[in-house]
């Protein structure tokens, strides 16, 4: 528990890496705790202890086990424990591309919170349930809960959930084609992430700031930022965060003409992002590809491509946001009118029917044959 709370500030890489040397210690832990008959809220406080941990180091799939069985185990809880084990399990479902499961522990957990009135638990909450709504695409029902958030977090002084609603309100911005609007708010986020030296939050803010820049044409002030986030990333071994840093140098290298380089740097992504368990994230580096075999004039392969993501975003219900969806259908266009729709539409569908597996072979081999 006290690692946890380290994790969001300048000791989280030292915490890191105590808990990944002890992780079998940890499980030995976690096994001993489902028969502490001292305790019973043993198990469950030490799930959900660690599940930022499992988050960032990328055991999301094996925490996320972990604190379903203490939550289907737990007899006489504690409302702040089971509220807290509910989070850290709505993170991990997050992540995973489970929204649907991701939400429902989320509205657990806020409902508890509630009824205790845990202030900061309450604004976290409502941050997380908006951030799963942003992967549903459901941008202004996310942006009334990050403002409720940010709201309930500056009355009460907790700057961590301030910086985390205006982090996310900055994203949602840019979904929304405001990319002023995302620069103020995420900049604010970033300030306060700094002061608190948040590494982690301090990595992904920048990110966020990156994608917005390279959505504005600023390609170099978006490379350098990605490549600051990089680096912070790599030192508390955020393997997530390293494929997300990857996907956007890879994206601005595609924006920028080096397709060979754009190819690889997305491979690696994907590579990363599948061994985590990332679908969404997964879906958008398989469609960085499909994006540079339309500018490399290969029609049959992206149009597989869009189809095989199409089938993977469906299957988490995480569709593009309507910017991204207006972009992908343009750069579509013109591979649509070289082949002609019969064609791109049985192109399509043979995307669609493939599983998961063979979509991201089919991914990865085109990319490697290319760089």
């Amino acid at each position: 528990e006290e690692g946890q709370a380290e994790l969001k500030g300048p000791d989280a890489r030292e915490w890191l890496e105590r808990l990944e040397t002890e992780h079998d210690n940890l499980r030995a832990a976690l096994e001993w705790s489902k028969t502490d008959a001292t305790d019973s809220d043993a198990l469950l406080r030490f799930a959900g202890a660690l599940a930022r941990f499992w988050l960032i180091r990328g055991h999301s799939r094996e925490g996320r086990v972990w604190i379903a069985e203490a939550l289907s185990m737990s007899r006489d809880s504690t409302k702040l424990v089971r509220a807290r084990a509910l989070f850290g399990a709505g993170m991990l479902a997050w992540v995973l591309g489970d929204y649907a499961s991701a939400q429902e522990l989320h509205d657990e957990a806020l409902e508890i919170r509630r009824d205790i009135g845990d202030g900061a638990g309450i604004a976290g909450s409502l941050n997380a349930i908006g951030f799963v709504l942003q992967g549903r695409g459901e941008y202004e029902s996310a942006a009334a809960l990050h403002g409720e958030s940010l709201s309930i977090a500056r009355g009460l002084g907790e700057r961590w959930e301030e910086a985390s609603a205006l982090n996310n309100l900055g994203i949602v911005a840019r979904h929304r084609g405001d990319g002023l609007r995302a620069i103020e708010l995420l900049e604010a986020g970033l300030e306060i992430f700094r002061d608190l030296g948040d590494a982690r939050e301090i990595s992904n803010t920048l990110n966020n700031l990156s994608v917005v820049f390279a959505v504005r044409g600023d390609f170099w002030n978006a490379l350098e930022l990605i490549e600051e986030n990089l680096a912070l990333r790599r030192s508390i071994g955020d393997k997530r965060g390293v494929a997300t840093s990857l996907l956007n140098m890879g994206e601005v290298k595609r924006l920028m003409g080096d397709y060979v380089g754009a190819a690889d740097l997305l491979r690696r992504s994907l590579l990363l992002y599948d061994e985590a368990g990332d679908t969404r994230n997964l879906a958008y580096a398989i469609e960085g590809l499909m994006m540079v075999a339309v500018a490399e004039k290969r029609p049959d392969r992206a149009l597989r491509l869009v189809g095989a993501t199409a089938a993977l975003r469906q299957s988490i219900g995480s569709p593009l946001s309507p910017a991204e969806a207006e972009e992908t259908n343009m750069r579509l266009e013109e591979a649509r009118e070289a082949i002609g729709e019969e064609r791109a539409k049985r192109l399509v569908d043979a995307g669609r029917a493939m599983t998961r597996e063979q979509a991201i072979a089919y991914a990865l081999e085109g990319a490697r044959r290319r760089s």
